[in-house]
């Protein structure tokens, strides 16, 4: 019986914060083996979970989720002789109780974390969903008063603020595993130099940081597909089965998906609302702060779409 393989890095969110883009990146690279299969959210269920999931687009992600760790090792049989190999799940940075599984089953894997202004990537969640047909409430201001009730009911999409607490979430993984194998990008700096953050990713996954990446397409856009015929194709194709999915090769779907959301359109977030939501966030933000040991004084203010500082590395 061949070897079980298993990866020995995830990314791990957050939603809506360039993790299409970052791994599209990733695949570039000859040393590095990321799972064919997008997002198998093997670790963000307990057992009864996925049986509990409740609102639009519940059914889609119980059957796209792996549910048994020898399902979940085959869809690295493809590595070969790669040793850096890995899957991208953005639902396992805030769903409950996922640092305790994935640390529970890989102990020694490298993670990583790419954060996004706390309101713009719940925004950003919210043009998704609405993209999708997931979100019937025209206004995002509608959406935040449901937030409550949407969480208590258990739904699986539409709960747009819970993910962006990020300090929250991270605290957990930094409970269980040694920071040096935490790697944490902001989604301003990965925007203004995507070179140079791929190159301090690849010098933490210990493969060659110099091998050049071809950034020129901006991956898993957000916002309002305007073609009707582009839009019905778009939401239709969330609702594939899996086994229709896997016929199609991943590389042509990637293809279809970035060309059809190539042209969509995001309305602008208002200003008011920003500002609400940003100071709602405020003391999430503080505490991340001290966690990461980074300024993330430019997320506070009106403006939060320049970089956020320089790393200021702390001893492991």
């Amino acid at each position: 019986m061949p070897p079980t393989v298993s990866p020995n890095f995830l990314v791990i969110g957050a939603p809506r914060s360039g993790t299409t883009s970052l791994c599209q990146y990733l695949k570039q690279h000859p040393d590095v083996y990321l799972s064919p299969k997008k997002e198998p959210k093997f670790f963000a269920f307990g057992e009864g979970d996925i049986a509990a999931l409740a609102g639009p687009g519940a059914r889609f992600l119980a059957d796209t989720t792996i549910a048994t760790m020898e399902e979940y090792c085959r869809i690295f049989e493809g590595a070969g002789d790669r040793k850096t190999i890995g899957e991208a799940s953005p639902r396992y940075l805030w769903a409950p109780g996922t640092a305790a599984r994935i640390h529970a089953a890989l102990p020694n894997a490298k993670l990583i974390a790419i954060l996004r202004q706390p309101a713009d990537r719940a925004y950003a969640g919210y043009l998704a969903a609405r993209r999708d047909g997931r979100e019937a409430l025209p206004r995002f201001e509608d959406a935040l008063r449901e937030q409550r009730q949407r969480e208590e009911a258990g739904w699986a999409f539409g709960v747009y603020a819970r993910p962006s607490y990020y300090h929250r979430h991270l605290s957990k993984y930094f409970q269980l595993f040694c920071r040096r194998q935490i790697h944490v990008i902001l989604f301003e700096d990965f925007r203004h130099d995507p070179r140079g953050v791929l190159r301090d990713l690849f010098r933490f996954l210990q493969i060659d940081p110099e091998v050049p990446i071809d950034v020129s397409e901006v991956h898993g856009r957000t916002g309002v597909i305007r073609n009707p015929l582009l839009r019905a194709l778009w939401r239709a194709s969330r609702e594939i089965p899996e086994p229709v999915r896997a016929v199609v090769s991943p590389n042509v779907r990637d293809r279809w998906m970035t060309r059809i959301t190539r042209s969509a359109v995001k309305p602008e977030l208002s200003a008011k609302t920003r500002l609400r939501l940003t100071e709602h966030f405020r003391d999430d933000i503080l505490s991340l702060e001290t966690l990461l040991q980074r300024d993330l004084s430019s997320w506070l203010s009106p403006d939060a779409t320049r970089p956020a500082g320089v790393v200021h590395r702390a001893k492991s």
